[in-house]
């Protein structure tokens, strides 16, 4: 009988994801829900611990354990974020990045219609939430703000190594990313996002000059306004537009000539200035490692940090039953691997002794059915 041709495959719309069945769905939509109900706590303490709870519940060990390492290497517009803000603004950018190149390289008519990810993180599927992490790690040791990565990325992917769709979240990574990124961002890049919208209020003027992350930002302003054609122009920008600093601050930094040069080329700042008292918490907030960890020592929220991973524990273990759901979510798998691994073996075991020492043991082919006979003979 001659084979039939099977029918061709419908090729795969470019930008849409595969289709997730009604399990997955439903469990979108649960972790969708969950985070809509962490976020409208009312109590602020309460909303950091949902959310450090869901993060562990979400994300590999993996990821939670380079917190602490990244805090210092990524982008200092995203320090004072945390693990799943970083990762849903990740995300976005993606998806922005994914059009904007799938409208150069393809068809920018059809770049409305492309959704390469859900309209939020929650409602991606674990794989793809995992791989966004991945990709945005990598972009925290290099330092990247997440547009310019992703831009630079996909790039090099088109326009460098020819694909032919723009890549998905896990091809958002690998040993050409670092080479394409050298150099990245350019003075121009930083002098433009420094203190831009968008940034927390404790980066501004008025924030705590303990706080270690927003001294981070000053020392990148001070490089740009020194490197800058027109320094006082530049200082001015950062002074008066941008507030990002207040002028004793500047006298300190730049000192009175370069303040005074700026003050009279942009104006004296107007407006109060709105006194941060908020306590300076890093984005790798409740995701500490062991005490013998070199990137914990020495840090000045260490105990805070501690006490945030055992109240979300407590509260995974309350509502998951499990402290770790996704360590306890593996071994439950690989138990029932094993499980019907076993009875399996049990069966065919069963089957082998049935045939063997049953009425046609001799291995009659009128008797036995040819099907049964070849199974029989190959467990032989």
């Amino acid at each position: 009988m001659p084979k039939t041709r099977k029918t061709p495959r419908k090729p795969q719309q470019p930008g849409k994801p595969k289709k997730k069945s009604s399990p997955l769905q439903q469990a979108a939509l649960q972790r969708v829900a969950n985070l809509a109900a962490v976020r409208t706590r009312p109590d602020p303490t309460a909303r950091l611990v949902g959310e450090v709870a869901l993060t562990r519940s979400w994300f590999d060990q993996r990821h939670l354990d380079a917190e602490p390492h990244l805090q210092d290497l990524m982008w200092v517009q995203y320090r004072y974020m945390t693990l799943l803000q970083r990762t849903e603004l990740f995300a976005r950018e993606y998806v922005a990045a994914y059009r904007r190149a799938y409208g150069r390289h393809f068809d920018p008519i059809k770049v409305a219609m492309l959704r390469p990810l859900s309209t939020t993180l929650a409602g991606c599927s674990p794989d793809e939430i995992n791989a966004l992490a991945h990709a945005r790690a990598h972009a925290d040791a290099l330092g990247m703000p997440y547009d310019i990565y992703c831009d630079t990325v996909m790039e090099g992917h088109l326009a460098s190594d020819k694909w032919q769709r723009p890549p998905r979240p896990n091809q958002m990574y690998g040993k050409l990313a670092p080479p394409r990124l050298r150099g990245r961002p350019t003075r121009e890049e930083v002098s433009a996002r420094l203190f831009g919208d968008g940034w927390d209020s404790r980066f501004f003027a008025g924030g705590r000059s303990d706080d270690p992350i927003r001294r981070a930002a000053l020392e990148l302003m001070c490089k740009d306004v020194f490197a800058a054609p027109g320094r006082a122009q530049r200082l001015a920008t950062y002074l008066v537009e941008r507030r990002a600093l207040t002028e004793t601050e500047g006298r300190m930094l730049f000192g009175n000539d370069l303040v005074d040069e700026a003050i009279e080329f942009g104006g004296v700042p107007d407006g109060p200035v709105l006194w941060s008292s908020e306590a300076p918490t890093p984005s790798c907030y409740g995701f500490h490692k062991k005490a013998d960890s070199m990137a914990c020592q020495e840090c000045p929220v260490r105990g805070g940090c501690a006490d945030l991973v055992e109240a979300a524990g407590r509260e995974l273990a309350a509502t998951m039953g499990s402290d770790n759901p996704r360590l306890a979510r593996k071994r439950q798998q690989g138990a029932d691997r094993q499980r019907r691994h076993r009875d399996r073996r049990r069966a065919e075991n069963a089957q082998r002794k049935a045939v063997a020492h049953g009425p046609y043991a001799a291995g009659d082919r009128r008797a036995i059915g040819s099907d049964d006979l070849d199974d029989f003979l190959k467990d032989l």
